[in-house]
């Protein structure tokens, strides 16, 4: 569907611009530029809320732009996610450096899909 109009149903958005959709699309980057950039960022202390959406495993808070979320080999994440029509990451990393991005075509915006995705960044972190 297309964000901006819905009730037109399903449209091609091979050609949307991401900058189209605001902040959540204005960032080009690569995997590689989003790992160095958290690799350089310290451990968030703060104001957190729980994330109430499905999709968020249990603990799952945000707070200033920032996701926190236990991982399954101990600890927790410190990063971000984000979704614009077809294309969803996640990127962030933990408290020992350890950096991961998670890029897929296909947007996971709720549910099962944003299980899956979060599943991923986990596997990708706690199997190093």
């Amino acid at each position: 569907m297309h964000p901006v109009t819905p009730e037109k149903g399903v449209v091609d958005l091979t050609r949307l611009p991401g900058h189209a959709l605001g902040a959540r699309g204005g960032l080009v980057s690569t995997p590689r530029d989003l790992n160095r950039f958290w690799r350089a960022q310290p451990v968030r202390r703060g104001s957190f809320v729980e994330v109430a959406q499905p999709g968020w495993p249990e603990g799952a808070r945000y707070g200033y732009g920032m996701l926190e979320i236990p991982l399954s080999c101990g600890g927790k994440l410190w990063g971000h996610a984000g979704d614009v029509p077809g294309v969803s990451t996640f990127s962030g990393r933990d408290r020992a450096g350890r950096t991961a991005t998670v890029y897929v075509t296909g947007s996971v915006d709720e549910g099962k899909a944003r299980e899956l995705l979060i599943a991923a960044f986990d596997a990708a972190l706690c199997s190093r």
